[in-house]
């Protein structure tokens, strides 16, 4: 049996009338996605997931762009559905699997549908990033460092990976007092510059990914040489969170999982110098 073709036929029968396409599957998580208009004419992204997990159940989990919450699964859509443990449908034979997705199905087209139109009409926070900031990043990311170091009076040579996030540092300490729509150009060339400089000593390249939001990430073909865990890093992102992290009201800690030297993985609580932490990912 062909488990992903079978998920993708019969949730694909409820989801597709609702926009949604079949994104793909990792062997684990099947998914699909949708861009859809809340009444605003904003374009707000959701996705729905199966997850196989351990080849013995199904988990069903709904995202949905700037909701309260990461993910929403089946007891969060209707609790008490007959049959779900543990947030799951458990399986033991092809029978049971193919049951299990048709259960699926039927709570997407009697409720999960319900719940993603309600959620797509969730307020946008005020200091999110939108569409036209991320493309700016990627489309003018030049335009966007000549303008910084002009005002700035200074050459892009004057700095090394270290020396840049110190940089970066200093000047959202300057305007943490400021709120979003004043420092949202700042971080879009604080971003460029950081790409900028760290293009000088690593390769790395700007790249557009539609995840549930629209992200510009600063990719390092050759992640073996950095000391960052990810190969892609959502530079706008980092920059966003430590200004928020130096907000009046914004002291609450920020956490973060990156791996130490000896590859064991250590769970980081950062709050001031956030900004300085990540940015210095390079070795010197």
């Amino acid at each position: 049996m062909d488990k992903e073709l079978l998920i993708k036929n019969i949730i694909g029968n409820v989801l597709e009338p609702e926009g949604f396409f079949y994104k793909g599957s990792d062997q684990i998580c099947s998914e699909f996605f949708r861009r859809v208009k809340n009444k605003k004419g904003e374009t707000i992204r959701q996705s729905v997931c199966i997850q196989n997990e351990y080849d013995e159940r199904l988990i069903l989990f709904l995202d949905s762009a700037y909701s309260k919450r990461m993910m929403y699964d089946v007891d969060d859509i209707i609790p008490g559905y007959p049959g779900v443990e543990e947030h799951s449908f458990y399986y033991r034979n092809e029978e049971e699997f193919k049951e299990a997705i048709e259960n699926y199905a039927h709570i997407l087209k009697e409720y999960g549908i319900l719940l993603l139109e309600e959620l797509k009409e969730v307020q946008i926070p005020k200091d999110a990033f939108r569409d036209e900031d991320v493309e700016r990043l990627y489309y003018q990311h030049e335009q966007l460092v000549e303008n910084l170091l002009k005002r700035e009076n200074r050459k892009i040579e004057e700095f090394n990976v270290e020396e840049v996030a110190e940089f970066i540092e200093k000047r959202i300490e300057e305007v943490k007092e400021e709120p979003f729509h004043k420092v949202k150009e700042l971080l879009l060339e604080l971003s460029g510059l950081f790409g900028a400089v760290a293009n000088r000593f690593y390769p790395c390249e700007w790249e557009i990914k539609e995840y549930i939001t629209l992200n510009c990430d600063l990719k390092f073909p050759e992640p073996k040489e950095i000391k960052y865990r990810w190969r892609d890093m959502c530079v706008m992102g980092i920059l966003k969170r430590g200004w928020q992290s130096k907000r009046p009201k914004g002291e609450s800690r920020l956490r973060h999982k990156r791996v130490n030297n000896e590859g064991i993985e250590e769970e980081l609580l950062l709050q001031y110098g956030y900004c300085t932490e990540h940015m210095k990912i390079l070795k010197e």
